[in-house]
């Protein structure tokens, strides 16, 4: 799923991000109740903050190569070695996870599925259809990524 098309689908509903937030911390009994989708940071994902903070970077490919499907960080004091206990978690999420059999592997299988009809969870499948499909949504995206462009088109003129 692309940044344009994961914030249009994420911001303002909270059930996507329950889905979300749910099987990265392999806990079900978590409601959101309110999130922030950080803007696009070169490609590197999205954070989504809880009051215990979690970073939550889902990456297209395995960006620390040691093979797992994801990485929990926590913050250390490297003269002792005891845990800092921040509260402040970050976690990359292995794109290139996609094993169907485990809950995180269907989620990354939904997050980068381009056919609507194979997406696994039905409240991610009715937000894509809403983008993918429905003709007003699919001109405000393309506005969306006209926009982008632009300012991408700027950037490059300015060096």
């Amino acid at each position: 799923m692309d940044d344009v098309l994961m914030s249009k689908c994420f911001v303002g509903h909270n059930e996507c991000i329950d889905i979300l937030i749910r099987v990265i911390l392999g806990r079900d009994d978590l409601t959101i109740q309110s999130s922030e989708i950080q803007k696009n940071i070169k490609g590197i994902g999205r954070g989504i903050v809880l009051p215990e903070v979690y970073v939550i970077f889902i990456t297209e490919h395995d960006v620390l190569k040691c093979g797992l499907p994801m990485y929990t960080i926590e913050r250390i004091i490297q003269e002792t070695g005891t845990s800092f206990n921040d509260r402040t978690h970050i976690i990359y999420v292995n794109g290139e996870h996609r094993d169907v059999n485990t809950a995180l592997g269907r989620l990354v299988h939904d997050l980068f599925c381009r056919r609507v009809g194979e997406v696994y969870h039905e409240e991610l499948a009715a937000r894509l259809r809403h983008f993918k499909e429905d003709k007003s949504t699919m001109a405000d995206m393309n506005d969306t990524w006209a926009s982008m462009l632009e300012v991408e088109a700027e950037k490059v003129a300015e060096k």
